[in-house]
Formats: structure tokens, C-alpha cells, sequence
């Protein structure tokens, strides 16, 4: 029984590493829940009721940061909250009509995947965000930080994402073997 429960955990975890990367899939939560089912279903025998607990509250700090921490960025940066999701804008804010910097991201991964894979899909993203922004916007003078401060957050909360989920594995792999 353990090693499905093992299995089931495993599964859950690399299903969980996917979600990273695909949007559809609840990632770090899924992970945790694998977790979550092993330890139940070993009465807590070797992951403790605290592991738990602390894991999940770091996913719920992943779900707040991923979810409202665009809105604490994009005010910084005097951008649009409206591709995030939300309705209203401070007043003291300009958007930097992000429309239009989505727009190229899509049309730059669709040439930069036709071209060159999953890399050119990454690149092509960030170069088809820059270039229609900076064509937009000329009166802007630094477009690329922007651009820039878009890819550290992506990539600083997807590394994130993915030392949480690695940890939990590593965890479980030493507790359960």
C-alpha cells in the first residue's frame, strides 16, 4: 500500500513541476497534495503533521505572490493592472497600455516556436513584448525595463515554484525510503 501511496506522490509532484510551466495545471498545489495524501495515508508516520503544514503554507505564500504580486509590481512600474486581471486602476499610475505588449509577446512566440522550439517560443515572447512596446510607446525611453522586470519576476517565481516542489520531493524521498 505504501508504494502506491509513494507512486501516487511522485506522480503528483511531476504533474506538479509540469504546472510550472502549463498555466492549466495547479502546480505547487498538486504537489502538495500528493504529500498531503502520503502523509495521511501513512498516519503520519513519516512525513509529520508539521512538514505539512509548513510546505502548505508556502504554497499559499506562491499562490498570494503569483496571484496579487503582479498588482505590487506593475505599481512600481507605473503598468496596467488590466492584463492581470484587475479592474481598476490607481489614479496615479499610466498605463503603459500592456495590450500591446501582449499582442507582440503572442506574435513573437508563435514566429519564435515555428522557427526555433521551445527556446525560440521563450525569446521570441520577450523580443515580440519589447519591440511592439517600444514601437508603441516612443515617448518612453526605457522600454526594456519593462520588458526586463517582466522576465526576472517570471523567472524568479518560477525557480521558486520549482525549488518548493524539488524540496518536497527530496523530503519525501528521504523519509519514505
Amino acid at each position: 500500500m505504501e508504494l502506491y501511496l509513494i507512486s501516487f506522490a511522485y506522480v503528483c509532484m511531476g504533474v506538479g513541476l509540469a504546472g510550472i510551466v502549463l498555466d492549466f495545471l495547479p502546480g505547487p498545489p498538486l504537489a502538495w497534495l500528493g504529500l498531503l495524501i502520503y502523509a495521511i495515508g501513512t498516519s503520519f508516520a513519516n512525513i509529520t503533521f508539521g512538514s505539512i503544514l509548513i510546505y502548505g503554507i508556502l504554497i499559499l505564500l506562491i499562490y498570494l505572490l503569483d496571484h496579487y504580486g503582479y498588482k505590487l509590481g506593475l505599481r512600481s512600474k507605473k503598468g496596467s493592472y488590466r492584463l492581470y486581471g484587475f479592474e481598476k486602476e490607481d489614479e496615479a499610475t499610466q498605463p503603459i497600455n500592456s495590450q500591446f505588449a501582449v499582442f507582440g509577446a503572442i506574435i513573437g512566440g508563435v514566429a519564435g516556436m515555428i522557427w526555433f522550439d521551445l527556446f525560440g517560443l521563450a525569446v521570441g515572447s520577450l523580443l515580440g513584448a519589447f519591440i511592439i512596446e517600444f514601437i508603441h510607446d516612443r515617448s518612453d525611453s526605457h522600454p526594456y525595463k519593462k520588458v526586463w522586470a517582466a522576465l526576472v519576476d517570471v523567472f524568479a517565481e518560477t525557480l521558486i515554484k520549482m525549488i518548493i516542489i524539488i524540496s518536497m520531493a527530496i523530503h519525501l524521498t528521504a523519509r519514505a525510503f
